[in-house]
């Protein structure tokens, strides 16, 4: 509306049909509630939170009344478009390290985080933050949903929160960060390390995920490939009397306790044929595997609580290194 009618045609195929290609489908149609999202995040990435019903009124008024170059507001919203397929993941970013954080923030549904991303994005290009500083600053954010998740805390005020600390990041915007995120409940490795070893991780939808990458974080010549990966349980959610004699008088005990925990769970392709066959058939299927997570386990003679307990302590260790938290 802001465009002469003569230019109007070239302004739609030059600017705005180029923009709205970065929200298409697989059939090449416009995803309207992806566009409206990134209208949404531009609008908050400088620190003002927007209600998602409000979205295309917030930017008809910051524009109207104001004077603007509508080819420079498309330019701007282009620029954003590629920064925000960044953030999506729909294309890399040039530092290896930034892509791996940024799967990270990814994998735990983190869009609420995709505003301050920009904002980030936006202060490594105007040369405030180094591409190492962003890399951390994505591993923090990481840490923050995961280590708050782990421990029980909500996530309701997410959406609010990281769209404030757009404004509070200061000179130092890692440093700024780190303050932010420490303000608002950043459980350190103590209270993480004890409620992660007992942490019901079958019962999370990022059960999968969280394991696939315990094993990447793992060091490797020759990944396994993981696409067909599923969640396996050692000690089996359908208890057996040879497991139940494994277990011993506690059996029910330990079963209820340990069974959806981190020290009992794992990764396998071989699902349906590993079952509740008892612990010496499975181990030997645990030790022709390619996944490090799973051929470990074969280095038990036995699965009993105590190696249950064992083994979740060193994977937690590992969390506490992945997720990292304000102790660092």
């Amino acid at each position: 509306m802001h465009v002469d009618i003569e230019h109007q045609d070239e302004f739609d195929d030059k600017l705005w049909k180029p923009m709205e290609k970065h929200f298409e489908d697989s059939q090449g149609n416009l995803d309207g509630s992806r566009l409206s999202s990134f209208f949404r995040d531009f609008l908050m990435y400088k620190g003002k939170y927007i209600s998602p019903d409000t979205t295309f009124d917030a930017f008809e008024q910051q524009y109207t009344g104001t004077s603007f170059e509508p080819e420079e507001l498309a330019e701007e919203l282009m620029h954003n478009a590629f920064f925000y397929d960044v953030v999506r993941g729909t294309q890399v970013h040039s530092s290896k390290e930034a892509n791996l954080a940024l799967a990270q923030l990814r994998g735990l549904e983190s869009s609420t985080t995709y505003p301050l991303v920009l904002n980030l994005l936006h202060k490594v290009e105007d040369g405030v933050m180094s591409i190492q500083y962003l890399e951390h600053a994505f591993e923090l954010l990481a840490g923050f949903i995961m280590r708050r998740l782990v421990c029980g805390e909500s996530s309701r005020a997410y959406g609010r929160w990281f769209v404030s600390a757009c404004t509070e990041l200061g000179s130092n915007p890692l440093d700024g960060l780190w303050k932010f995120l420490n303000s608002k409940g950043y459980p350190n490795n103590a209270r993480f390390k004890a409620d992660f070893a007992g942490f019901n991780l079958y019962g999370s939808r990022y059960c999968l995920f969280i394991l696939k990458t315990l094993e990447k974080a793992h060091s490797h010549k020759e990944p396994a490939d993981l696409a067909q990966a599923q969640i396996e349980h050692v000690m089996p959610q359908k208890m057996s009397p040879i497991w139940i004699t494994d277990l011993g008088s506690e059996a029910e005990r330990i079963h209820s306790k340990w069974l959806h925990t981190i020290g009992n769970l794992t990764l396998s392709a071989y699902n349906p044929e590993l079952s509740n066959k008892p612990f010496d058939i499975k181990r030997k299927w645990y030790a022709t595997s390619n996944i490090v997570l799973t051929r470990s386990i074969s280095e038990y003679e036995k699965w009993t609580e105590t190696e249950i307990i064992e083994r979740g302590q060193k994977l937690t260790e590992l969390a506490a290194q992945v997720w990292i938290g304000p102790d660092k």
